[in-house]
């Protein structure tokens, strides 16, 4: 064995080539992509102060310029207006198609009264209000206003707190798109509050700006450009420029001779300004007293605004449930339980025995008619009884049918009344005959009456036409002679 496997491996040896294991390695190309960028920054907030927002306000809801925009500022802080009333002297300037400027000297001159500047111009006053329906509830610096207005009352006089209300109302509808209730009911938390009305105006300022799409006379807003939610600076440059543009311009107005509002010391400014707080505070405090009071008549409209959040929450709800929709089928509402009704029952009873029916008239027509058995003979005595009775029905029936038999009428007697009234009779019936002959020649002789008077008259109107004719044909020395022998009859007036 040991000869065999040493032979073995010399012959492996001997034999041409080797054997050689390899491995086998698989080559992978790798792509490097490069991370992914780092995500942008969030934008940063931007915080629009109340005056740039203002400036959008005036180009917008008034279509002002720049100047007129640097005027605002400038009668603000140099001449201490409030800047409730210089929102209403705009709007007057506007309707009455005057200066700005000259309005708010007319305003300064008249003791700051804004009903004064209004009948100054002579502005319509119902120009100033929302049409609203009769009887709409409305808070207590409305409700008053509102009442002159439904009833046209010439009496009406406004105080400053009175026009300020009604100029919110009407920027906030027009500009900003709410409805008055929604105004009525932010106009109560400024009262409570204690604070002014801009600042709603201020805080909604993003979300309402131009929403309502008109301005001052109702048409549609030209947007503007330059707002401070892109760039702020380029506002504020230009905001600075204008104000120092106008007080060159008031000085120089001043200097002609023009009626031009100077700017008030510092002092008589806070004077003013205070004055100001102090009598819209006083109409706040007798608006909250009077809602105190009659709470319930003054909540009406709060209400309304309720239900409107309620009905948008809905509609949000619709929304998303429609989109639900599109991605699992809508889930159906089973069918209500069968109701118990003998009617429709015993209608589908009457249709099923008609449907029946009409199955047989068609087999009828295929095959003959099946015919039943004739019944078996019955007792004698059963069918008598029948048959009595039978006939006794028959004799009813033929009794209704037939009219009764009336007794035949008595014998004439022989009276001599009789012959009486028949005498009468004959009598009654010649006076008849009598009394129409008579009424007959009557109406003859009435006609020939009649026919009489109709030929006069026909005869007196054809005279005159034949004279007429004989005075024209005649010379005028045969027509005297005529009239002479004229009759008197002839000499009627015609």
């Amino acid at each position: 064995m040991r000869r065999l496997m040493l032979a073995a491996l010399v012959a492996t040896l001997a034999l041409p080539g080797c054997i050689v294991a390899v491995e086998g390695r698989t080559t992978t190309h790798r792509t490097y992509s490069p991370p992914p960028p780092p995500p942008p920054p969030p934008p940063a907030e931007v915080t629009v102060e109340w005056n740039d927002a203002r400036t959008v306000v005036l180009r917008e809801y008034y279509g002002c310029d720049w100047d007129t925009v640097g005027a605002f500022e400038y009668y603000e802080t140099d001449c201490g207006i409030p800047e409730d009333d210089l929102f209403f002297l705009l709007q007057i300037s506007l309707m009455s198609n005057r200066n700005f400027h000259e309005v708010c000297f007319t305003y300064q001159h008249r003791n700051r009264v804004l009903w004064d500047v209004v009948l100054h111009y002579r502005i319509n006053c119902w120009d100033l209000y929302v049409d609203l329906p009769m009887g709409t509830p409305c808070p207590p610096a409305y409700s008053r206003v509102y009442g002159y207005y439904w009833r046209r009352d010439s009496r009406l006089v406004l105080t400053n707190y009175d026009c300020h209300a009604l100029f919110w109302l009407r920027f906030g509808n027009f500009y900003y798109g709410w409805q008055p209730r929604e105004c009525f009911t932010r106009w109560d938390r400024c009262v409570d509050d204690r604070v002014r009305f801009q600042t709603v105006i201020y805080r909604e300022y993003p979300a309402r700006a131009g929403y309502g799409n008109r301005s001052w006379n109702a048409r549609p807003v030209v947007k503007v450009i330059e707002r401070p939610e892109r760039d702020r600076t380029i506002i504020v440059k230009k905001r600075v420029e204008v104000v120092k543009k106008i007080e060159v311009d008031i000085k120089n107005r001043g200097a002609q001779g023009q009626q031009v509002v100077r700017p008030v010391p510092v002092d008589q400014r806070n004077r003013f300004l205070d004055e100001h707080r102090r009598k819209m505070e006083e109409q706040r405090n007798e608006e909250r007293e009077e809602r105190r009071r009659e709470p319930q008549k003054f909540e009406e409209y709060k209400k309304g605004e309720r239900d409107d959040r309620k009905d948008d929450r809905k509609d949000d709800n619709k929304k998303d449930d429609k989109k639900d929709d599109r991605r699992e089928p809508p889930k159906r509402n089973p069918p209500p339980p069968p109701k118990d009704d003998k009617k429709k029952d015993d209608r589908k009873d009457d249709n099923k025995k008609d449907d029946g029916k009409k199955d047989d008239n068609k087999d009828d027509r295929r095959e003959p008619p099946k015919r039943n058995p004739p019944p078996p003979p019955k007792d004698d005595k059963k069918d008598d009884g029948k048959k009595d009775d039978n006939k006794k029905k028959d004799d009813q029936k033929d009794d209704r049918r037939e009219p009764p038999k009336r007794n035949p009428p008595p014998p004439p007697k022989d009276d001599k009344k009789d012959e009486k009234k028949d005498d009468n009779k004959k009598d009654d019936g010649k006076k008849d005959d009598n009394k129409k002959k008579d009424d007959n020649k009557k109406e003859d002789n009435n006609k020939k009456k009649d026919d009489g008077r109709q030929r006069q008259q026909q005869q007196q109107q054809q005279q005159p036409k034949e004279n007429r004719r004989q005075e024209r044909k005649a010379p005028p020395e045969k027509k005297q002679d005529e009239k002479r022998k004229e009759s008197p009859k002839n000499d009627r007036p015609r």
